[in-house]
């Protein structure tokens, strides 16, 4: 006899569990991921036979159990959560929620088991997270203590589910609280009164003596490590890596590179490693008067580098006599310097940074093959974690990767396990302010987070130009303009910073200011990419339909890819070259089936020949296989569907 599959309506709490980094274990090891499986059914069944649970099924990994009490089950997924710290590679997120289901003999089913489902992959490794229903439950009990998460977006829910996390019974904290900490700390200082005005300062790229490749990425670290420390001083303007580097081998004269970048005091310097020492020779210019100030020598073992760091920065703020507030010697009181490293790791740690920030798809890839291998050489470095979380992001949102629950994983994986190493480390609350906007789709959090690593970091240009960018996506026009000038300020010689600037006139929809700036920029890199891109966009916003498509020929040639192709498209059928427009729809089909994209751009090019009714059909084939409308954010709201958001249809869509 067949069993009903509606079954006996219940109300009960429902839990989900899964092995975080599963797959990759699997495909290093499959016998031993075998037996970790084995290992969780023979040591978890008991526990949760204890706490009068059932266990449901199991689900490769994964597992999915049931309990009448809510109090029973947040105990049991506390018990678990303590044995698993002693198992290696039994690392496990957890979901409560309580909700309506239809229950039969071996399943059950219904909207909350979803909701439960979505819940478990916003839980920290190691952690529970539960749903408001499960809070409200524990609101009574002192000896629980939450923190709300936010309210992400999940795939196949309609509603807005408030998601907390357990902070209490020693599991861990997720980034928010992290947050609330830092700036208890913070609040408990002493106000210093007005703000002084900046001193300006830029540090040059350190001459590597030994002229071997490897010392090479360590001098151009060493620096990149100098600059990012000093500008955690909030009265200091420190000139960005990318600016400074303009200035490696050059033979420019102390005054005039002080002129070029608006600065008060430059700082040069040459490292040298050797047999597990480092020798490195620092000197602080007036620049303006090309005088020195003071120069100094540091020699250490190896694995005690970090050390000079702290020093050196110590000694130019005295050099300069520019006075730390209490708040500037917290940031500066970091953990990170006193310790010891792996130069190995840390060699790595500095090639995987480097190659990142260089932002094309192939240094991307090697930056995070290096920074992996960091993390396996010294676990406990926070920033590699961090770098790893930043690096993913980014690619991402690059379009160079797939943007799912499984890469989300990994992004809140490696920037927690670095805030738990070190809750201070700015970079991984900017990845996460990144994984919240491209991802959840929230970006009230993303804000929040992106204002959080600025105020860890006030003079890191990168954190600062990506809060700008969240702060024009969200339509803060005003605030977003101030912190891109303030990133132009810290990285003057810096493209991607014009760049930005150009991305909030657009995101404003100023589109003549967006076609002047890209333009200048054009003359100083006449092959960039997205400002060929943003010109012709541009161009479309204000009917330039012709000029739009002839800033498109060059791209078409060289550098063709999804976007440029959908927009072409879109752009023939809006002159009304629907036969040219459907080629583009046959060729988008054929050369791209496995992106993300697809859907979308179908959708695009059939919403410029005004065909409704198809271009809903292939958003809706996005939306049920993402849960969402995948679409390329980093053009904010989008004009080109200003027509179909009129439609009543558009309401059903999850486009963000």
């Amino acid at each position: 006899m067949k069993e009903n599959i509606r079954g006996d309506r219940k109300l009960i709490a429902i839990v989900f569990t899964d092995i975080a980094g599963f797959t990759e274990l699997t495909s290093k090891d499959e016998d031993g991921a075998l037996e970790l499986v084995e290992y969780q059914r023979d040591t978890l069944k008991p526990i949760v036979d204890k706490y009068s649970g059932t266990w449901l099924k199991e689900m490769g990994d994964g597992l999915l159990l049931t309990f009448d009490a809510v109090i029973n089950a947040v105990n049991c997924c506390i018990e678990i959560q303590r044995m698993s710290k002693e198992v290696e590679g039994l690392n496990l997120r957890i979901s409560v929620h309580v909700g309506e289901v239809f229950q039969t003999k071996n399943d059950i089913y219904g909207d909350d088991v979803n909701i439960a489902s979505r819940i478990e992959t916003y839980s920290p490794v190691g952690g529970i997270a539960i749903s408001e229903s499960v809070e409200l439950s524990l609101q009574r009990k002192a000896e629980y203590q939450t923190v709300c998460i936010g309210s992400p977006m999940l795939k196949g829910v309609s509603r807005e589910i408030k998601i907390f996390t357990i902070i209490s019974h020693d599991l861990p904290k997720p980034a928010l609280q992290h947050i609330e900490d830092n700036l208890v700390q913070f609040e408990a200082l002493p106000e210093t009164g007005a703000k002084e005005i900046q001193t300006s300062i830029a540090v040059l790229p350190f001459i590597n003596i030994s002229g071997k490749q490897d010392d090479e990425f360590f001098a151009d670290g060493m620096t990149d490590a100098i600059i990012t420390n000093l500008s955690k001083v909030d009265s200091l303007r420190v000139i960005s890596r990318t600016s400074a580097m303009h200035y490696k081998n050059t033979d420019k004269r102390v005054p005039e590179i002080a002129d070029e970048l608006k600065v008060d005091y430059l700082v040069e310097g040459s490292i040298i490693a050797y047999l597990g020492q480092v020798q490195i020779n620092v000197n602080l210019l007036d620049a303006k008067m090309d005088q020195q100030i003071w120069s100094n020598v540091y020699e250490r073992d190896l694995q005690k580098v970090l050390s000079i760091l702290r020093e050196v920065s110590e000694e130019i703020m005295d050099g300069i006599k520019s006075k730390l507030t209490p708040q500037d010697k917290l940031r500066l009181q970091q953990p990170e310097l006193s310790r010891s490293i792996n130069p190995e790791a840390y060699r790595l740690y500095l090639k995987g940074r480097q190659a990142r920030q260089r932002k094309d798809q192939e240094s991307m890839n090697q930056a995070q093959g290096y920074l992996q291998k960091s993390i396996e050489l010294d676990p406990t470095h926070a920033p590699s974690y961090a770098e790893i979380a930043l690096n993913q992001i980014l690619m991402g949102a690059f379009g160079y990767i797939t943007i799912n629950s499984r890469l989300r994983e990994t992004i809140f994986g490696h920037a927690e396990q670095a805030l738990n190493l070190n809750s201070s480390t700015s970079e991984a609350y900017t990845a996460l302010a990144l994984a919240a906007e491209f991802i959840d789709h929230d970006q009230e959090q993303a804000e929040k987070l992106a204002q959080h690593a600025v105020v860890l970091n006030p003079g890191n240009s990168e954190s600062i130009q990506e809060h700008a960018f969240i702060l024009g996506r969200m339509g803060k026009f005003e605030s977003s303009i101030q912190k891109m000038e303030m990133t132009i300020s810290l990285d003057p010689l810096s493209i991607p910073a014009q760049n930005g600037l150009a991305y909030i006139f657009f995101y404003q929809e100023e589109y003549h200011s967006t076609i002047e700036k890209m333009r200048g920029l054009l003359e100083l890199d006449p092959s960039h990419y997205l400002a060929k891109l943003m010109i012709s966009l541009s161009l479309t916003a204000l009917d330039n339909y012709e000029h739009a498509l002839m800033e498109l020929d060059s791209l078409s040639q060289t550098q063709a890819n999804i976007n440029t192709i959908s927009h072409q498209g879109y752009i023939l059928a809006k002159m009304e070259q629907n036969d040219s427009a459907n080629q583009i729809i046959s060729r988008i089909q054929q050369d791209y089936q496995n992106d993300p994209l697809l859907e979308f751009s179908v959708a695009l090019v059939y919403a410029g020949m005004g065909e409704k009714d198809l271009s809903f059909n292939w958003l809706n084939k996005s939306q049920e296989k993402y849960g969402f409308i995948y679409r390329d954010k980093t053009i904010g709201e989008d004009f080109r569907m200003k027509e179909l958001k009129k439609d009543l249809r558009f309401k059903n869509l999850i486009y963000t």
